[in-house]
């Protein structure tokens, strides 16, 4: 997936697959299937140049296998102005912080 490997869906994917995330992606990523992890994986190379994924726990069992798996959100940090921070975000989140304060004084 991180490597945009669409042909590795159709080998190492079933029928069965479903990404329990996909209530936030579009219609075509919220099927069963290849079809549906291929979806995701356009979406997530579109939106992210820096993609990297880290594998908690596998299991296999006979020809299947379940895996609990994390991206790493630092290629998107790097492309929200996040990582390093630009003085602009610094200034927006420093306005944004005061402005909720006195709200909640208030």
């Amino acid at each position: 997936m991180a490597r945009g490997d669409m042909d590795a869906a159709n080998t190492n994917v079933s029928l069965e697959f479903f990404n329990h995330r996909c209530i936030d992606e579009p219609l075509d990523a919220r099927g069963r299937g290849p079809d549906a992890l291929r979806a995701t994986i356009r979406r997530l190379h579109c939106a992210f140049s820096e993609m990297r994924f880290k594998f908690h726990e596998v299991l296999v069992g006979g020809e299947r296998a379940v895996a609990r798996v994390t991206r790493d959100d630092r290629g998107m940090a790097k492309q929200l102005g996040w990582i390093p921070p630009t003085p602009i975000y610094i200034i927006r989140m420093l306005l944004t912080r005061q402005r909720e304060r006195y709200r909640h004084k208030a």
